[in-house]
């Protein structure tokens, strides 16, 4: 049975709830505000005046108090949300980002959408933050990646839901990592090629997992052997100058994993 046919559950509540979870999530994280305050309004106010250190901690904060809902609701209907239902739930919301029909694509499903006119990235972030922990508290296997957003730049927003463990056919050149990550642009795969013969001189091969919202997600592997931290520093200089000389507003995230650096024991 689908969430949304569940004679117990109700829509108007669920959005109260999560509403209010996101409110006490914005008071654990110190921002004062007046009880009539729109929380539109709030998110403008944080995006305008408080650090991107501060916004770090109201974006942890409601990802964390959302993935508690989450729980508590799939506790509540005893039940593991799947993708569908998250769908047919977030349809139903008046909230710009989530309102639109998504559509199925690889057994995933895909909300693309041209913006809501919001104009810094903090924003976009905060509801991304409350859906992803809102997916991952309320279900065991469904994921969120977002890959695209107005707010980071992007011409269009790309929410896409997915089953943890689906996969996507490979790309030619093998960049198109699964759900998680979005596609790499045409216009940044000839200069990957390029980094990637000049990495390979010092033994290092950079794996591309995808672009998401104006940050290219990457990891470098030693060719040989065990990456050593010498090669790695400077195989990552060279990655980001290179790349960096040709897209100065390119953001990049190592997600090498740990263990891989020095031959950690």
């Amino acid at each position: 049975m689908k969430i949304v046919d569940n004679p117990n559950f109700s829509s108007e509540d669920f959005y109260a709830r999560w509403e209010k979870c996101r409110f006490s999530s914005l008071t654990a994280s110190g921002v004062l505000f007046s009880p009539s305050d729109e929380e539109s309004f709030i998110l403008n106010t944080i995006a305008e005046t408080l650090p991107e250190s501060l916004q770090k901690e109201v974006l942890k904060s409601v990802f964390d108090f959302s993935r508690v809902f989450g729980l508590s609701f799939s506790k509540h209907f005893g039940v593991s949300l799947e993708i569908h239902d998250f769908a047919d739930i977030l349809t139903k919301t008046t909230h710009p980002c989530f309102f639109n029909s998504w559509k199925e694509h690889n057994s995933s499903l895909v909300l693309e959408r041209k913006g809501c006119g919001v104009k810094n990235s903090f924003v976009c972030d905060y509801w991304r933050e409350a859906l992803d922990g809102l997916v991952m508290g309320a279900s065991d296997e469904a994921r969120l990646a977002r890959h695209k957003s107005a707010g980071h730049g992007d011409e269009q927003c790309l929410d896409i839901l997915f089953t943890e463990g689906d996969t996507l056919s490979a790309s030619a050149i093998d960049y198109q990592k699964l759900f998680k990550y979005g596609e790499i642009p045409h216009f940044l795969r000839h200069s990957l090629e390029n980094i990637e013969q000049d990495l390979k001189k010092i033994n290092l091969l950079p794996i591309i997992e995808g672009l998401n919202e104006g940050t290219l997600f990457y990891k470098l592997e030693a060719r040989k052997g065990v990456l050593c931290g010498d090669t790695s520093l400077r195989g990552h200089e060279i990655f980001q100058k290179q790349l960096l000389e040709k897209f100065p507003d390119l953001k990049f995230k190592d997600v090498t994993p740990l263990a891989v650096y020095g031959g950690a024991e």
